[in-house]
């Protein structure tokens, strides 16, 4: 999930653009943020970004990617119990952030 979401923002940033990642340890629950600048995204395209196969733009589209990637983060994140989402910030800053909480050791 980590390098999917490290290789997605390296990938889809703005030039020049710096991509942070910033993890978060409070309480049960650890909490990480990773952030590119995005030229091209709109709020729009948040509810879609997500979906299997989705891509902005297809005219550049190329045979290493199928668009697969942030479905699968959302898959992993949901049978790991953990949080995921994504928001496009006033700074133009696309945030994709995963929140994980202390497994218990109990079936819940």
């Amino acid at each position: 999930m980590l390098a999917n979401l490290l290789s997605n923002a390296v990938e889809y940033s703005a030039s020049p653009g710096v991509v942070s990642c910033r993890l978060e340890i409070q309480g049960d629950s650890a909490e990480m943020v990773i952030a590119n600048p995005v030229t091209d995204l709109a709020p729009s395209d948040l509810p879609l970004v997500a979906d299997a196969f989705w891509r902005k733009d297809t005219a550049g589209t190329d045979s290493n990617h199928a668009g697969l990637g942030l479905s699968l983060v959302q898959a992993y994140a949901k049978v790991m119990n953990a949080e995921f989402d994504m928001k496009l910030t006033e700074e133009r800053q696309f945030q994709a952030r995963l929140r994980f909480r202390r497994c218990n050791g109990s079936s819940e």
